[in-house]
């Protein structure tokens, strides 16, 4: 039960992220964030440009931040509720989840098998 709430948590957690574009919104973020350094670097801009252009775009960077932490808040409410919902259909297995939640050697397991399961799916999704 333990390996099976484990994995099933690991592919919620892989199909969140996805699903959300998690990766795509930390990419405009970063984006943003360089090009919030090139125009405060930009010599040729005045200093009244350079803290009106900072001030449109802090505000939209701390936009894509809060809406990127709500997104992990979720993701780890729906990983929270597969593994709650394991400990509630086999309350035995409760001690073997806590330990495996903190064994390295089970950590990076799933993590090789997260891996695994990526790029599975990446070939069956190039391949229709």
């Amino acid at each position: 039960m333990v390996a099976a709430a484990l994995l099933l948590s690991c592919i919620v957690f892989i199909e969140a992220f996805l699903f959300l574009e998690l990766g795509k919104q930390a990419g405009g973020i970063l984006s943003r964030a360089r090009d919030a350094m090139r125009v405060l670097a930009d010599a040729n801009r005045s200093d009244e440009e350079k803290e009106s252009w900072a001030r449109r775009n802090s505000g939209l960077i701390l936009a894509m931040t809060a809406s990127m932490a709500v997104k992990l808040a979720a993701m780890a409410a729906a990983v929270f509720a597969v593994l709650a919902g394991a400990v509630l259909i086999s309350p035995q297995s409760e001690a073997g989840l806590s330990a495996a939640l903190t064994s390295p050697t089970v950590i990076a397991l799933m993590t090789l098998i997260a891996a695994c399961y990526l790029w599975t799916r990446n070939a069956i999704l190039r391949a229709l």
